[in-house]
C-alpha cells in the first residue's frame, strides 16, 4: 500500500470516529430537540444498524434525518456510512450540494478527502487551500500536505509536514517527512538522520521505531537492527497495557533472533547484562559449553522455583564437570532419583542406567531404566549403546553384539566410548 493511501485511511478514521462521537453526545446530553414525530425512532433504528454493521440501512436512515431535518450531525453520520461502503459518488454529490450554502469544515475536509481517493487532485487542491483560510488546525495542513503528495509536489508536501513536525514532534508528520525523503525524493540518508534524531532526542512511539527497523530490514544492515530493536524493547518496558506487552514479547523475539544470528555471545552477554529469560540463558550456556556458567545459573534457578526437571539436569552438570566421578556418584544418583520419583523422563533415565552400569553400581536396575527410556525412544542410538553396555556387563554378550551393531550401523565407531563398547562387546561375543 502506497504511503498517501495509507494516510488516507488514517484521515477517514478519524473524520468517521469525530462524527460518530459527536453525534452520540449531541443524542445522550439531549441537547438536540427532535424535529418531526418519527426523528427519535429513527435514530434507534439507524444506531441499531450501525452497530450491527448494516451500513446501507443506517446510510439511508441517517440520510432520511438529514432531509427531514438540515441537521449536518446527520449528515455526517451518512457520511461515515458512504466512506465504509467506498460510495465516495455519493460523497462527492451531497457534500457539493450541501457546501454551497453551508460552511462545515468537517464536511469539507472528508469531501477533500474524497476527491484525493478519486484523484480529481485539481479539485481537491483548490478546496484544500480554500479549507487552510478557514480553519487553521493542523489536520487541515495534513490534508493540503497529502493533496501535494498525491499530485507529486513533493518538495511541497515535505515543507508542510517539516512545519507541521516542527511545532508538536508528532509521529505521524515524522512518519510522512520520512516516507516523502526515503520513497519519493531518494533522500535516504536524511530520512534515517531524521528518524534517528527524533528516537535519540525525543520519546519515540512505536511507529517511528518500526519505520526505522523497515528501512534497516530492507537494507539488511544488521548492526543497527540490533541497536534500534534493544531500544524499542526497553521503551517498552515500563509499559503493562497488553498491547505494549505483545509488542514488547515480539521486539524481544526478533531482537534475540538477530543478537543469535549475529553472534551467540552478543546474545549471552546481553541476557546476562539484563536479567532476562534465564531458560534461554542456560539453553545458551549448553549450546556454548559454557557448562561452569550453566551449573551456576541452574542451581539458583532450582532454588528459586524448585522445577524438579533442573534438577535432574543439576545432576547431569554435575556429573559431567566433576575431575573425579565417583567422588560425586552418590549424590548425583540421588539426585536422578528424586527427579525420577516425579518424572518419568527417558534422557533422565538413561543417563541414570549408563552410570549404574558403567561403574557397577546396579546394572540390573541400570538394565531396567534404560528399557523404560528405550519404550518412548525405540530409535535413540545413544540408548541402544547402554543398553548394549548393560547387556555386556553381564555377560550377555550375543544380545549385545546384536544391539550394537545397530549403533555402530548408524552412528559409526569414531566416538571413543562407542569403539570401546564395540571393541569389548566383540572381543566377548568371539568367545
Amino acid at each position: 500500500m502506497s504511503s498517501y493511501y495509507k494516510i488516507i485511511i488514517t484521515f477517514f478514521i478519524i473524520f468517521s470516529f469525530t462524527s460518530c462521537s459527536s453525534f452520540q453526545k449531541t443524542i445522550n446530553n439531549n441537547i438536540y430537540q427532535a424535529k418531526f414525530s418519527n426523528e427519535n425512532k429513527l435514530i434507534m433504528f439507524a444506531l441499531d444498524y450501525e452497530g450491527n454493521k448494516n451500513y446501507k440501512e443506517a446510510k439511508q436512515i441517517y440520510k432520511n434525518l438529514f432531509d427531514n431535518t438540515s441537521n449536518s450531525e446527520y449528515l455526517l453520520k451518512y457520511l461515515k456510512m458512504s466512506l465504509n461502503m467506498k460510495q465516495f459518488d455519493d460523497i462527492v454529490k451531497i457534500s457539493v450540494k450541501y457546501l454551497k450554502n453551508n460552511n462545515n469544515i468537517r464536511v469539507l475536509k472528508i469531501y477533500i478527502l474524497t476527491l484525493i481517493h478519486q484523484e480529481k487532485l485539481d479539485k481537491a487542491l483548490k478546496s484544500a487551500l480554500a479549507l487552510i483560510k478557514q480553519d487553521k488546525e493542523n489536520e487541515s495542513y495534513r490534508i493540503l500536505g497529502l493533496t501535494y503528495l498525491k499530485m507529486k509536489k513533493y518538495k511541497k508536501s515535505l515543507e508542510i509536514y517539516k512545519t507541521l513536525y516542527s511545532k508538536d514532534l508528532k509521529a505521524k508528520d515524522l512518519g510522512n517527512i520520512v516516507d516523502i525523503l526515503f520513497i519519493y525524493l531518494n533522500k535516504k540518508e536524511s530520512a534515517i538522520s531524521y528518524l534517528e534524531t527524533h528516537i535519540k532526542l525525543h520519546k519515540a512511539s512505536q511507529e517511528t521505531y518500526n519505520q526505522l527497523l523497515n528501512i534497516y530490514y530492507k537494507g539488511k544492515n544488521t548492526n543497527s537492527i540490533i541497536r534500534v530493536l534493544k531500544a524499542k524493547y526497553f521503551s517498552l518496558n515500563n509499559k503493562n497495557n497488553n498491547k505494549n506487552k505483545q509488542e514488547q514479547k515480539l521486539t524481544y523475539s526478533l531482537l534475540v533472533h538477530y543478537l543469535e544470528k549475529k553472534d551467540i555471545n552478543l546474545l549471552i552477554k546481553f541476557l546476562e547484562k539484563n536479567k532476562l529469560d534465564k531458560y534461554k540463558l542456560l539453553s545458551l550456556y549448553k549450546q556454548n559449553k559454557q557448562k561452569k556458567k550453566a551449573l551456576i545459573l541452574i542451581r539458583k534457578m532450582y532454588i528459586s522455583n524448585g522445577d524438579i526437571n533442573l534438577l535432574g539436569q543439576i545432576a547431569m552438570l554435575e556429573f559431567e564437570l566433576s575431575k573425579n566421578k565417583k567422588d560425586v556418584l552418590a549424590d548425583v544418583i540421588k539426585k536422578f532419583k528424586d527427579t525420577l520419583t516425579v518424572l518419568n523422563n527417558h534422557r533422565y533415565q538413561n543417563y541414570l542406567a549408563y552410570i549404574l552400569i558403567d561403574f557397577d553400581i546396579d546394572i540390573k536396575e541400570g538394565l531396567i531404566l534404560v528399557k523404560k527410556a528405550l519404550d518412548k525412544k525405540p530409535k535413540n542410538f545413544a540408548y541402544l549403546d547402554t543398553l548394549a553396555w548393560g547387556e555386556y556387563k553381564i555377560k550377555n554378550c550375543k544380545e549385545a553384539y546384536k544391539t550394537m551393531q545397530i549403533v555402530i550401523k548408524n552412528l559409526g565407531s569414531k566416538n571413543k566410548e562407542i569403539k570401546l563398547h564395540w571393541d569389548k562387546i566383540k572381543e566377548c561375543s568371539n568367545k
